[in-house]
């Protein structure tokens, strides 16, 4: 695991073909506990922002299909400051799965990054991790498919779970509809392996009573082939892209649109 005191706290290769370097940072929580951050540092600074990646609920810090992987990997070529972070309980973390936990790891991060003097911070969140917008007030916020809580609530009955007095323990689905697939698509799960997937029900409960409301600093980003995605003055909707985002069209698409609104707040393109 990467957290395990074998580790070495920071590991820094440059790649071939690389313009950054990739390093891994161990950060301290309190308490003993810590976690890994997966940092790409330009080789050559052309930004004095950051891009942090914080992935779905069932995602490592790569993101399903590497869709974070890869968009890291173009802003860091293009020399912006990246993170990738495995929130606590998701991904290699082990983590309790708390959200003042992931709370807890955005202000280390702030800390990090302050200590780089790097104040100006964009999210860019997948699934569940949206709820984390909030606590990000120095950048743009960029959501793609976020957390849906009435699609959350009214899909939660129908899903087949075996019974456990403290776990939710969902069952591979036999059949999926593409709804379905947007309800796990939504939290950062994807679909077909949800079997072996082991969620504490006070976790559970916390999600299904969070007042979770967009803030006006958030941009939602969809694909239009989500049967359940909303345009408003703060969305983008990728008119031609799967709605899971898994073609590397998708990922340009992402990057594009993620860029170009950064570009109109703060003025320099990468």
């Amino acid at each position: 695991m990467l957290n395990s005191s074998s580790q070495k706290e920071e590991r820094s290769t440059q790649l071939p073909d690389y313009d950054y370097l990739p390093k891994l940072h161990n950060l301290k929580l309190g308490s003993g506990l810590s976690f890994y951050i997966f940092e790409k540092q330009p080789l050559v600074k052309l930004s004095n922002f950051c891009v942090v990646f914080l992935p779905g609920l069932g995602e490592a810090r790569s993101g399903l299909n590497y869709l974070f992987s890869s968009l890291s990997h173009k802003f860091a070529n293009k020399g912006c400051l990246t993170i990738q972070v495995d929130l606590a309980g998701c991904g290699e973390s082990t983590l309790p799965l708390e959200r003042k936990m992931w709370i807890a790891q955005l202000e280390a991060i702030k800390q990090h990054l302050n200590k780089k003097e790097i104040f100006n911070v964009h999210f860019v969140t997948k699934g569940l991790s949206s709820i984390l917008n909030e606590h990000n007030q120095n950048g743009l916020n960029f959501s793609i498919c976020p957390f849906d809580p009435d699609l959350f609530k009214s899909w939660l009955p129908k899903i087949n779970v075996v019974s456990h007095p403290t776990l939710w323990l969902p069952q591979n689905p036999e059949c999926l509809c593409l709804e379905e697939e947007i309800f796990w698509y939504r939290l950062g799960i994807e679909a077909g392996c949800v079997g072996g997937l082991s969620i504490s029900k006070d976790f559970l409960s916390e999600i299904s009573n969070f007042n979770f409301v967009p803030s006006k600093e958030t941009i939602s980003i969809f694909s239009k082939c989500d049967p359940f995605h909303y345009q408003s003055e703060q969305s983008i909707i990728l008119e031609n892209s799967h709605p899971f985002f898994l073609l590397d069209s998708d990922k340009d698409a992402l990057f594009n649109e993620i860029n170009t609104k950064i570009i109109g707040n703060y003025g320099k393109e990468l």
